[in-house]
């Protein structure tokens, strides 16, 4: 069944790229009048029209705030803290493009003075999503600072632009 559905979302790309001059995609959301299709071949179909329009984007990962205590614990008792950054590929309505199952180079930089800091690169995303993996190891104090930075990509035609994560120890 797989298989049809593939088959069938190759079909529907190839029509929708040779009237892509002529149709206006994000008004008409013709994937989204499939109604013969279920739900999740409908929005499968829907995140390819907008990665055909240009609608990629990294979601944008906010700052946050770590304990310094608890990462410290974790280092102690473990040998590491692991930390796991969700990140999408996403439209501009925060929807994951489907579609989007490919690998991009990541790094991490950190101002700490005893403690490292390492993320596991290639990022793997499966169906828009992926989870970058961030250790620390070492001593961590108030006020360090870790930036994560997730390289731009291009995927049909258009650049999702980099994206970091600062993380920043606090009490």
């Amino acid at each position: 069944m797989n298989k049809i559905y593939k088959l069938l979302a190759a079909c529907v790309v190839v029509l929708m790229v040779s009237n892509i001059i002529n149709v206006r995609l994000s008004a008409e959301k013709p994937a989204k009048k499939m109604l013969h299709l279920d739900r999740e071949t409908r929005n499968y179909l829907h995140s390819i029209e907008k990665a055909g329009i240009g609608d990629i984007q990294y979601n944008s990962p906010t700052a946050t705030t770590l304990s310094t205590a608890t990462v410290n614990t974790a280092i102690s008792d473990d040998g590491l803290h692991l930390q796991y950054v969700k990140v999408k590929i996403q439209d501009s309505d925060a929807a994951p493009h489907l579609w989007a199952s490919t690998s991009i180079t990541v790094s991490v930089t950190s101002d700490t003075s005893s403690g490292s800091v390492a993320v596991t690169s290639p990022l793997t995303f499966t169906a828009g999503v992926g989870y970058a993996k961030i250790t620390r190891t070492g001593s961590w104090a108030n006020g360090e600072r870790t930036t994560l930075t997730i390289n731009a990509m291009t995927l049909f035609h258009t650049e999702a632009a980099s994206v970091t994560q600062l993380d920043i120890m606090t009490d």
